[in-house]
């Protein structure tokens, strides 16, 4: 039986959600906030490749990211997650085995 050994997840990742903010002038403006009640969980995080698109005039770098958590439930590829300072997509939550002990995260982290 598989198991996510503690040393495994050394990286910390926390949770964002899209909000609904004020901003200086008092308009509604879209923001990504923590996801109420969630602090920093303990992930690995694997980066496994990358590419480059065209966006109208504009290129785009795009960075692949494979994260391992402990299994959570309410997460969904709406959210984005942060890690180092940089925040992922997320593309899609799998748990492997089905037995809600871990979940891996595809993520896609976009700089232009």
């Amino acid at each position: 039986m598989f198991q996510i050994r503690a040393g495994d997840l050394r990286q910390r990742v926390a949770f964002l959600e899209e909000a609904s903010v004020q901003d200086a002038t008092g308009q509604s403006v879209p923001a990504w906030t923590g996801v109420s009640g969630s602090t920093a969980v303990p992930a690995e995080v694997l980066g496994v490749g990358g590419g480059e698109t065209f966006r109208g005039q504009q290129v785009e770098a795009h960075i692949a990211s494979v994260v391992t958590i402990r299994y959570r439930a309410g997460l969904s590829p709406t959210m984005r997650l942060k890690h180092d300072g940089r925040q992922l997509n997320i593309d899609r939550i799998v748990d492997p085995t089905g037995h809600k002990r871990e979940l891996t995260i595809f993520c896609t982290e976009i700089s232009t």
